[in-house]
């Protein structure tokens, strides 16, 4: 098993406690903090930061973010979040009247609750708790088909669905595939162009790190030519500088047109520097750490006699309970022993990170044992 002790420093919080909370929220890094400061220290210092340097921040992190996900810069835009994500994508699709989505009604809710009152089309409902995605899929969809969207990997089961071969069944039909990716993204690896899926949306502050409020949309720049955007905000307009305010302005061809105004930069700084910082580790590496070490913790937790939810290819999400034993009882006891973990529909959610050990795993088994016994 790869060793990441060397990370471990970056996080003072693991001095005090055992931190398995990642699909809440992970902790943020010294580094992280650092390159915020600095971003800080230039409204204190400056007052106000020059547009050039602002686009210079944000071009930098496109193109990050866009390496990371194996993406094309031209396809990416900044969001406050994933719901704002979604709704955008909601806003210009150009739905008929007898069309149809499939959503997932276990997705979380930033990726369900949307759909809930949208009242243009129809919705027909999976789950993906139930398991072979694809197969229910084909079970209720139809040609007016012309939206699915669904969770890469399940906020509580930690399920990953497959991705490729969902996309393919999409593209053969001309149906559009929505991806929310926030309990994937910075855990497991992922290539866009090579799943080709149209939309992927999702927020910063999981397994990417705070801060909250700075998400990314992917659009995929074969659908983003065909989309009929009727409105943009006054940056989604092609700008060289502010000298000339009133010069007529081109509009933009790529995905930062739906950037409608001043952006998060102190969010986009976080953003840059936890890419860099998964980048520098390796994201294969962490996805086999990480598959490595919820594997090992299920098998703990069987020999516990602990019900394990499916999580197909596994992620960094395990979720368990004891029929015969009180979870919230479970649960509070374990945040007493010092560790971080979540609850969540009756189900103890753990989800460590790279700097999480074999050891502290063997901590959490030894608490639960004498727990449950």
């Amino acid at each position: 098993m790869l060793d990441f002790s060397f990370y471990r420093k970056e996080f003072p919080i693991l001095e005090n406690y055992i931190y398995l909370n990642s699909a809440a929220s992970s902790p943020m890094p010294l580094r992280t903090k650092k390159a915020i400061e600095s971003w800080l220290d230039k409204y204190l210092y400056e007052g106000n930061i020059e547009w050039e340097e602002c686009e210079k921040l944000s071009e930098e992190t496109r193109e990050i973010i866009a390496k990371f996900l194996n993406a094309n810069k031209e396809e990416i835009c900044f969001k406050r979040n994933t719901s704002e994500g979604i709704l955008t994508i909601l806003s210009f699709i150009k739905f008929n009247k007898n069309d149809n989505i499939i959503v997932a009604k276990d997705n979380f809710p930033a990726n369900f609750l949307p759909y809930k009152n949208f009242d243009k089309v129809e919705k027909r409902y999976i789950s993906i708790l139930k398991g072979d995605v694809l197969k229910q899929i084909k079970k209720v969809f139809n040609r007016k088909t012309k939206l699915i969207a669904l969770d890469w990997i399940h906020f509580l089961s930690g399920y990953q669905i497959p991705l490729k071969e969902i996309s393919d069944f999409c593209k053969n039909y001309d149906c559009f595939l929505l991806i929310d990716g926030i309990q994937g993204v910075g855990a497991i690896e992922i290539d866009l162009e090579k799943i080709n899926i149209d939309f992927f949306v999702f927020g910063s502050g999981k397994w990417l790190f705070p801060p909250q409020g700075i998400g990314i949309l992917y659009i995929k720049k074969e659908v983003l030519k065909n989309l009929k955007i009727d409105c943009v905000g006054w940056l989604g307009y092609e700008w060289k500088e502010f000298n000339k305010i009133f010069t007529k302005k081109k509009l933009k061809r790529s995905a930062d047109k739906l950037e409608e105004g001043t952006k998060n930069y102190l969010g986009i700084v976080g953003l840059k520097e936890n890419i860099k910082f998964i980048s520098e580790i390796g994201i294969k590496n962490i996805q086999n750490y990480l598959l490595s070490l919820t594997n090992y913790l299920i098998e703990k937790l069987r020999d516990l006699n602990f019900q394990i939810l499916e999580r197909n290819k596994g992620s960094g999400i395990v979720a368990c309970k004891r029929k015969d034993k009180d979870s919230e009882f479970l649960y509070q006891s374990i945040l007493e022993k010092g560790f971080k973990i979540s609850l969540r529909e009756e189900y103890l959610r753990i989800s460590p990170h790279f700097y999480n050990t074999k050891k502290e795993i063997d901590n959490l088994i030894e608490t639960l044992a004498y727990l449950t016994k």
